[in-house]
C-alpha cells in the first residue's frame, strides 16, 4: 500500500501540517502498533502539542489518512489501510453521539435548575442576588 494524499495539485499544506507529515514518516508511524503520541510529535516538530490535532485535521482535509487511537500504543499514525480508516470513522461517529447525549443531559439539568430558581423566587427575580 502506498501512503499518499488524494488532494488535487495546487492545494498547499501549512508549514505545521508539513512538519507533522514529515514527523509521522520519519518516526515510521505507519501502523496502529507504531502510533506516536501528540507529545512526541510536538517535540519532534517543535509545534505546540495542542496544535497537533489541528494539523492532523488539515492533513485529513487534504486526503491523508491520519488516524488516532487511545489503545496501546496511544497516538497518531499515517496509513493507507481503508479498513482501519473506516473503523476510525465509525468510532468518531460513536464518540460524537456520546457527546451529543451528554449535551442533551446538561441542557435538561440547566433547564431543571432554571425552573427551580423561578419556583423559589415565585416567578420573580430576587431583589438582592447574594442575600
Amino acid at each position: 500500500m502506498t501512503l499518499a494524499s488524494t488532494t488535487a495539485p495546487g492545494k498547499l499544506l501549512s508549514v505545521g501540517a508539513q512538519r507533522l507529515l514529515t514527523a509521522l514518516t520519519e518516526l515510521n508511524a505507519t501502523a496502529p502498533e507504531r502510533a506516536v503520541t501528540d507529545r512526541v510529535l510536538a517535540e519532534h516538530t517543535r509545534l505546540l502539542e495542542r496544535h497537533i490535532i489541528d494539523h492532523a485535521f488539515e492533513l485529513i482535509e487534504h486526503g491523508w489518512l491520519i488516524l488516532a487511537q487511545t489503545t496501546r500504543p496511544p497516538g497518531r499514525y499515517l496509513t493507507a489501510d481503508l479498513d482501519l480508516a473506516r473503523r476510525y470513522e465509525r468510532s468518531l461517529g460513536s464518540r460524537a453521539k456520546e457527546v451529543l447525549i451528554r449535551r442533551r443531559a446538561l441542557r435538561r439539568a440547566i433547564a431543571a435548575h432554571e425552573r427551580k430558581r423561578r419556583t423559589e423566587s415565585n416567578g420573580q427575580g430576587r431583589l438582592w442576588a447574594d442575600a
